[in-house]
């Protein structure tokens, strides 16, 4: 068998003894009666579980190659019962020349079984192919770029040309089948001729003894025939001796001789009767056996003749069958050839495919090398943008914390307004127009990063002419605060006269920014709470809408964008104290910073009719006010005051 899974086999009935039923496939249906027809039945398990469809297909399949193998026994009616998970069986009925004998019978049975296995062996395989390349039908192909297309399609292509890579094999394992045929038939054919020629050989050994004897009787009858002549020519002799004895009668002694020769010849001649009898009683019989002999080299040759007819229509019948043969042998040899021809040039094409894929290949390699270098430059100008970026938002978290600062400044000096209203009208005319200056630096908040290196050069210059006593480095940070907002007016055209009417106390400045600290600090602890209250409200979230005005989200978000800077730097700051409790409880919650910012997108809405809104749920609220809140305490209360404290430190160390 061609394949342990399906095992086909088949009965041949002499005449047609199944029918098709209303559940028979018909495959071909001819319903002229012929003369001498058969039946072969051919039966299997469905153990694979082919479709109807598939097996109908082989059934046609093998069809036509019983006809065109198998000229001399066309099938003319063909029906399938096809059975799903048990046997199926195809049958055939076929019309034959004359009856066939054993060999024919076992040669033709044998040739459609393994002719059905072949066709259901390559249906199979075929179903098998067709499921890998369905399951395998998506392939990703988007960093190969047009050439990895075009290298795909000749794939596709060459793979469709397997099919009939496949025929052609199955067509030249026919031809071999054939062959294998054709040597049996002509092995069949040498021993008949062997049989034959021993007959034949026997038969002319007999022929020879015969004519032996033949030959033998004739030589026996041709001395018969010698001796009566001999015995005609001496009756002759005598007759004329007894002649002139009569004319001689004076010749007496003559005649008792001549009755002496007479008598002796009388003795000689009954003699030569008795002989002559003998001989010819000898050869009466020799005639009688040769006349036996004679009937039986007819009979030979009759029997001869017979066998040579029949050998020699036995020799025709296998002649013409050995030039059908033949035939179909050098035509299956030039269908063989055009078929490794064809493979040859398949083969040629394969190579040419490989020799494409091979510079594909190369070019993919290429453009990956390529396309590698990209990205590395990418990578570097997102590191370089990075940077920039970072810098940009340190650049406007400056400009942020100075608008913090200045009015938490203005909130101080409107109380030391209340403090020392009575003190002096100079004192409230300086608080107006720091509260004016204040004002316009609102307006102005983009200079501040230009007059940063004036507030720190005049700082220097008030650390020379005010020495103010020791203070703790929260003291330190407060008065650069509260000096860099003193500075800031002098440069500034409404504030240029400024000293002239006010010149702070040194002791009561200090004083002031201690309470200022003492104040920092229970606002620091106040904002800890607020981001502790924020995030535990974001566990147990009301699922209302809420439309949020879109400057509150976007200063919201550019919060959100400066945390994982400012929490990275935390771990940098050694000069300033730190919560380190409250800073561990919002571990979690920087961690899972990221997905909140994956998922932010999705949360927020804009919506149809309203521009100046965002739409979001509570929960996303909640969360988004409470991870703004961090960052701005971060920046508060830790980043900008170790910056102020390192500035210090520098410049005292200048100094």
């Amino acid at each position: 068998m061609l394949n342990s899974d399906i095992r086909v086999t088949s009965r041949l009935f002499s005449k047609e003894r199944k029918r098709a039923t209303e559940k028979s496939e018909i495959i071909l249906s001819d319903i002229s009666k012929k003369r001498l027809e058969n039946q072969l039945e051919l039966s299997w398990m469905n153990t694979n579980q082919l479709e109807k469809s598939y097996i109908v297909i082989a059934c046609q399949v093998m069809l036509n190659e019983w006809n065109r193998l198998f000229p001399d026994f066309r099938i003319f009616r063909a029906f399938l019962d096809y059975q799903e998970a048990g046997e199926s069986s195809y049958n055939l009925t076929f019309e034959i020349p004359r009856t066939l004998s054993k060999d024919e019978i076992k040669s033709l049975v044998s040739s459609a079984v393994r002719l059905l296995e072949s066709c259901l062996i390559r249906v199979t395989e075929r179903m098998a192919r067709q499921s890998a390349e369905m399951a395998n039908q998506t392939v990703s192909a988007e960093n190969y770029g047009v050439n990895q297309i075009e290298f795909d399609d000749q794939v596709q292509n060459y793979e469709g040309e397997i099919p009939g890579m496949d025929a052609q094999q199955w067509m030249i394992a026919q031809s071999s089948i054939l062959n294998s045929d054709w040597k049996n038939d002509n092995l069949r054919l040498q021993e008949t001729v062997k049989e034959y020629l021993k007959e034949l050989t026997q038969e002319r050994i007999a022929k020879d003894e015969l004519l032996q004897k033949n030959s033998d009787l004739s030589y026996q009858l041709e001395e018969a025939k010698l001796l009566n002549k001999k015995l005609d020519q001496a009756n002759l002799i005598l007759i004329e001796a007894v002649k002139k004895a009569k004319g001689s009668k004076n010749k007496g002694h003559q005649i008792e001789e001549i009755d002496m020769d007479f008598v002796d010849n009388e003795l000689e001649l009954d003699e030569t009767k008795d002989e002559k009898r003998t001989r010819r009683q000898r050869y009466s019989k020799l005639e009688k056996e040769n006349k036996r002999y004679q009937e039986m080299i007819d009979q030979l040759l009759s029997e001869k003749e017979a066998i040579i007819r029949e050998a020699q229509q036995d020799v025709k019948q296998l002649e013409d069958e050995l030039i059908v043969i033949q035939k179909r042998t050098h035509e299956d040899d030039a269908k063989l050839k055009k078929l490794l021809s064809e493979q040859q040039m398949m083969q040629e094409r394969e190579d040419a495919l490989k020799e494409d894929f091979d510079v594909v290949n190369n070019n993919l390699t290429k453009t990956k090398e390529a396309y590698a270098e990209k990205v590395a430059q990418l990578e570097n100008m997102q590191i370089v943008i990075d940077e920039t970026q970072a810098k940009v938002w340190r650049l406007e978290t400056d400009v942020n914390e100075w608008k913090r600062k200045h009015e938490f400044t203005q909130k101080q000096l409107t109380k030391e307004q209340t403090e020392y209203e009575e003190d002096t009208v100079k004192w409230e005319h300086g608080y107006k127009r720091m509260d004016e200056a204040v004002s316009n630096l609102k307006k102005r908040a983009l200079k501040y990063q230009l007059l940063f290196e004036e507030v720190v050069k005049r700082t220097s210059q008030l650390e020379n002419e005010i020495k103010p006593a020791p203070v703790t480095s929260e003291s330190i940070v407060m008065q650069n605060i509260f000096n860099e907002i003193k500075e800031v007016p002098l440069t500034l055209e409404e504030l240029t006269d400024l000293d002239d009417h006010y010149e702070p106390d040194p002791s009561k400045g200090h004083d002031v920014m201690n309470d200022m600290v003492r104040k920092m600090t229970v606002d620091q602890s106040k904002v800890e709470k607020e981001i502790y209250m924020l995030f535990e409200k974001s566990k147990n979230p009301v699922n209302d809408e809420l439309k949020v005005p879109e400057e509150e989200y976007a200063l919201d978000m550019a919060e959100l964008t400066y945390l994982p800077v400012r929490w990275n730097k935390i771990y940098q700051i050694n000069l300033i104290n730190k919560n380190m409790d409250f800073l561990k409880w919002c571990l979690p919650y920087i961690k899972n910073l990221e997905n909140f910012w994956d998922q932010i997108g999705a949360l927020v809405k804009q919506p149809m009719f309203e521009n100046n809104v965002v739409l979001m749920d509570n929960r996303t609220f909640v969360l988004l006010k409470a991870y703004s809140q961090l960052s701005n305490y971060l920046d508060t209360y830790y980043v900008k005051p170790a910056q102020y404290v390192e500035q210090y430190a520098t410049n005292k160390g200048t100094k």
